[in-house]
């Protein structure tokens, strides 16, 4: 009976032990699954920028949407090629009617070939901007508000993620002694913006040869033959052949 007796203490002080030690760590051994998780990183990191600190009722300012895509991720551009993918849209709104927003801009897409697709995609990557402008009223009144609606969809090389919508929004303060905020930024993107104008202006100025210029002479000359411009002949004629007359 003692040896008995003495065989359980043997087991059991080992035990009693080790127990002290599992209760202070009760999930020891199971670090992976117990660990507590970080939240997840989104893969477009949106940041709105507005040029000065106040705006004076009166004017108009650029805005610019910020995007930052991290590494190994891409977003579908405004007008993918792909019916399926979902483009990127930036919507502008201001809390008052008395603060409008003009045009959205997006920047140049590049082409990009990924494995999930047979031909190349229309994409944005790294760090790009969509620009607008918002226009002050004079019956413009604090507090104010201007919001980027964002929709974009994700993808990686291989696969694309499911599609999100956020919202980004910034205060608006009325004065006319705001001070600058990120010139460089936007001297900037005015040069890339005025440089794409000037060059669309300098292609119509120097593109048109003299076989662009016979064709439109021939077109505005087809047009004169359009069933529209049938009634106006007798107008016309009408009109030079009084013109004639008084001149004798």
């Amino acid at each position: 009976m003692n040896k008995l007796r003495t065989l359980l203490l043997a087991l059991l002080i080992p035990l009693a032990l080790a127990a002290p030690a599992r209760a202070a760590d009760p999930l020891a051994g199971f670090g992976a699954v117990t660990a507590t998780p970080k939240a997840a990183e989104a893969p477009v990191a949106p940041r709105l920028v507005l040029p000065q600190t106040k705006f004076a009722a009166g004017n108009s300012y650029p805005v610019l949407l910020e995007l930052t895509i991290k590494e190994g991720f891409h977003i579908n551009s405004a007008k993918p090629l792909e019916p399926a993918l979902i483009p990127t849209s930036v919507t502008f709104s201001a809390s008052d009617p008395a603060v409008t927003v003009g045009r959205v801009t997006f920047p140049d897409a590049i082409m990009k070939k990924f494995k999930f697709a047979k031909e190349p995609l229309s994409v944005y990557e790294k760090t790009v901007y969509i620009a607008a402008s918002i226009s002050f009223t004079e019956g413009a009144k604090e507090p104010l508000a201007v919001t980027a609606h964002l929709q974009y969809q994700a993808c990686t090389d291989f696969a694309c993620m499911i599609p999100v919508e956020t919202d980004i929004t910034l205060p608006l303060a009325l004065g006319a002694d705001g001070q600058p905020l990120e010139p460089e930024l936007f001297s900037r993107h005015t040069a890339h913006t005025a440089g794409a104008s000037a060059s669309a202006i300098d292609a119509l100025k120097g593109g048109l040869g003299p076989m662009a210029l016979l064709l439109v002479f021939l077109s505005g000359l087809g047009l004169t033959l359009t069933p529209c411009v049938y009634p106006l002949i007798p107008v016309t004629i009408g009109f030079f052949g009084a013109a004639t007359g008084r001149s004798r």
